[in-house]
């Protein structure tokens, strides 16, 4: 069987200077510290790309989850879509706290949002979208789903906040 230039760049990678050894590439990002331990930092593919400016989503995540008391730790998605003009542009999909859900202010918190993530990773909010507690995707194992979510938020099937609990 051939084996497919995929296959090649997958299972095949070599780098430059030593074409006689190959490489799995797997998609992840690391590092490599003193001691020679590999440590995985993040997908390849999740990396957002704004301007030319590469922005990792968990940072992004972990800004926008602590701009506002009502946003839930590890519960929200940063991505990016490509617009009819070619640019990339963030959207953030978050859940709220369970306990804040009735009382809480959508356009102050979409305020903070977008004020955070402005000031420490200089780039601009296309759209965030406050989701009720406990709907963001995750695997079994409790890892957020950021495919799933982005292509929930593409078909507009995500369980956002209604107007009236705002």
């Amino acid at each position: 069987m051939a084996e497919s230039r995929g296959d090649a760049e997958t299972f095949a990678a070599t780098i430059a200077g030593e074409e006689d050894t190959h490489w799995l590439r797997t998609g992840d990002l690391g590092f490599l510290d003193e001691a020679g331990n590999i440590y995985i930092t993040g997908r390849i593919k999740d990396v957002i790309i704004i301007y030319g400016n590469n922005h990792y989503p968990q940072d992004i995540e972990a800004t926008m989850q602590s701009a506002h008391p009502a946003l839930r730790q590890n519960c929200g998605v940063a991505f990016s879509f490509v617009d009819q003009r070619g640019l990339e542009k963030l959207v953030l999909v978050q859940e709220v706290e369970r306990t804040q859900r009735h009382q809480l202010s959508t356009e102050e918190i979409e305020r903070r949002i977008r004020e955070a993530i402005s000031n420490e990773h200089e780039i601009a909010v296309h759209e965030t979208v406050l989701i009720r507690p406990g709907s963001i995707p995750k695997t079994t194992s409790g890892k957020i789903q950021r495919r799933l979510t982005q292509q929930l938020w593409h078909e507009r099937a995500l369980d956002v906040l209604s107007p009236i609990e705002s």
